[in-house]
């Protein structure tokens, strides 16, 4: 998305967002659902599919986000599924599809966000105000375009209306069968609810690679001496800002159990990044003239994903784990090091 993509401060779609957050706000339909008492709205708009949780029954943060498509809805499972007893998927933040809208201080609002309030003369009630945003994978969270202004509009107003039927909503939504959903859509231009099954793949596609027969080959005469070895094509814990809106490089690193770390390569989400990985990977193998004895890949990981048909054809040992201990705290000291300004991104 470009600069130019957002819309402008002058269009009339914000008048209305701001009108109807006016009223979200004033309902306070956080007294009534749950963080996990999610429906969907098919917006017309765009005719996708947003599954909507209203956030505030824990009295911190107010709103609602609006998990857009296949994506997002995969984002919402992984939030509600987590195990306290687990470490948080430090991946999952950058791979959000939604869209969000919370109460927020004034001075977190950016500057196109006041060219707006200031172009409607707004004024808000409480002393905190609407943040709107659009979360999609790799990028930090941006302003709306018009559509996901309207997109965003029909999440609310429809939230609203399920407030209004209040118990029997509810009803509906917390005693669904497994697998379906409440959906609010339009049907000959009336917005009605209905139960329904929104299906979805567990996991994302991802590309499916085979390696030429030569290079296959070496890989495959290589001797599988090396140090076992944690791999993972991860986020940069960092944005590079040469870009509007700004995004987050992908990394592949692998760390083995001597705890050195390897950067095999940086990647921009513009590219073909899980080829451009795994040829990294692979030349990497035949550069050192060994194999690891055992590659560690997270189980959950789309570039495990990628890598297993790989490794099997390569005769590379591998085993998916739950998670990869020193990669993460690896990534946790590179967090930290950007947190103390030791790590300068260009």
């Amino acid at each position: 998305m470009k600069k130019s993509d957002i819309a402008p401060a002058y269009s009339s779609s914000w008048k209305k967002l701001y009108s109807m957050a006016k009223k979200f706000v004033h309902a306070q339909p956080w007294k009534l659902f749950e963080n996990e008492d999610a429906f969907v709205v098919q917006s017309p708009c765009d005719n996708q599919m947003y599954l909507c949780c209203v956030l505030g029954y824990g009295g911190e943060e107010f709103g609602i986000n609006a998990f857009r498509g296949a994506q997002g809805m995969r984002n919402f499972d992984k939030i509600i599924t987590h195990s306290e007893d687990r470490p948080h998927d430090k991946n999952l933040m950058y791979e959000l599809d939604m869209l969000s809208f919370t109460l927020s201080p004034r001075e977190h609002m950016e500057k196109n966000d006041l060219k707006v309030t200031k172009k409607l003369m707004a004024a808000f009630p409480g002393g905190e105000w609407p943040l709107f945003r659009s979360f999609k994978p790799h990028f930090i969270p941006w302003f709306l375009t018009e559509k996901e202004i309207e997109s965003l509009y029909d999440c609310l107003e429809q939230t609203l209306a399920l407030c209004d039927e209040s118990e029997e909503s509810l009803d509906l939504i917390r005693n669904a069968t497994p697998g379906r959903v409440l959906v609010r859509s339009k049907v000959e231009g009336e917005w009605v609810s209905r139960m329904l099954h929104v299906g979805y793949s567990a996991k994302a596609e991802t590309p499916k690679f085979h390696l030429d027969d030569v290079t296959m080959q070496r890989l495959r005469k290589l001797p599988g001496t090396g140090p076992k070895e944690e791999i993972d094509l991860v986020h940069l814990p960092g944005t590079i800002s040469d870009h509007e809106p700004p995004y987050f490089g992908l990394l592949l690193i692998g760390v083995n159990e001597t705890l050195y770390a390897e950067q095999y390569g940086f990647f921009t989400p513009f590219t073909d990044y899980f080829k451009e990985a795994c040829d990294r990977l692979v030349q990497s193998f035949l550069s050192r003239g060994s194999k690891p004895r055992m590659v560690f890949l997270k189980d959950d990981s789309s570039f495990a994903d990628v890598f297993e048909p790989i490794a099997k054809q390569a005769d590379i040992r591998f085993n998916r784990i739950d998670e990869l201990p020193k990669i993460g705290d690896l990534l946790d000291d590179m967090e930290q090091s950007m947190k103390d300004d030791r790590f300068p991104l260009s």
